[in-house]
C-alpha cells in the first residue's frame, strides 16, 4: 500500500509567529472548489455555526468580546473583539491569535495586537489558530486547520495546558465543525457561482 503524500499547504504565518509550541492539532479536508473561493470562503463563514464557538464567545467577558445583535461572527471579525488577525500577501493563509496574561485570579484574556502578540511571547500564553488553503487540482482545493498553543513559564504554563488538554475533543469538534461550514460554504458558492 502507497503512503499518502503529505499535505503541501502554506505555513508561512505559523513559521513567523508562532515556530515554537507547546501543543499543536491539525484538521484537514478536501473541497470541490479553486482555492480562491475557498480563500473566500474562509473570511465569510459564521464561526458561531459551531455551537461550541458559540459558548465560547458568549463565555467572553463582555468588555472584550460582545457578540454582534445577530450572533454572526467572521473571521474578519475578531480582531475587533480582541484577537489578532494574521494574511497572507497571496490569501492563502490567514491566522487568529489569541493571548493571556497570568494574573492572581489563573489565566485572563487580553487584547492582542500584531507587534504585542510576538513581543509579549515569553510572559503570555497564546493560541494560533490557522486557516491554510492550496490548490488540488482543478476547481479543488485542500483546506486545513491548524491550531497551535504555546505558554509561558510557571504556573501559568501548567494552568493553560490543563485547559488544553481538559478541552481537547471540545476543540476538535469546533475545529471540524468550522472546517466543514467553510468548506460547505465554499462548495456552495463554487456551484451557484455567488457569495450568498
Amino acid at each position: 500500500m502507497a503512503a499518502s503524500p503529505p499535505l503541501l499547504l502554506p505555513m508561512h504565518l505559523l513559521d513567523v509567529h508562532m515556530p515554537h509550541y507547546s501543543r499543536r492539532v491539525r484538521h484537514a479536508t478536501f473541497v470541490r472548489a479553486d482555492h480562491e473561493t475557498v480563500a473566500g470562503s474562509i473570511e465569510r463563514v459564521n464561526l458561531t455555526q459551531s455551537s461550541v464557538l458559540r459558548v465560547l464567545f458568549e463565555r467572553c467577558s463582555p468588555e472584550r468580546c460582545s457578540l454582534p445583535r445577530n450572533g454572526a461572527i467572521a473571521v474578519t471579525a475578531l480582531a475587533e473583539l480582541g484577537f489578532v488577525l494574521f494574511r497572507s500577501s497571496g490569501g492563502a493563509e490567514i491566522a487568529v491569535g489569541a493571548m493571556w496574561m497570568p494574573t492572581e485570579r489563573g489565566l485572563e484574556r487580553v487584547a492582542a495586537t500584531a507587534a504585542g502578540f510576538c513581543a509579549d511571547a515569553s510572559c503570555a500564553t497564546r493560541i494560533l489558530i490557522h486557516f491554510g488553503v492550496s490548490a488540488a487540482g482543478v476547481k479543488h482545493s485542500t483546506l486545513a486547520i491548524e491550531t497551535r498553543l504555546e505558554t509561558s513559564r510557571g504556573a501559568g504554563a501548567v494552568q493553560a495546558l490543563a485547559h488544553w488538554d481538559a478541552f481537547h475533543r471540545l476543540g476538535a469538534v469546533a475545529r471540524r465543525d468550522v472546517l466543514l461550514a467553510i468548506k460547505q460554504h465554499a462548495e456552495s458558492c463554487a456551484k451557484s457561482g455567488s457569495w450568498d
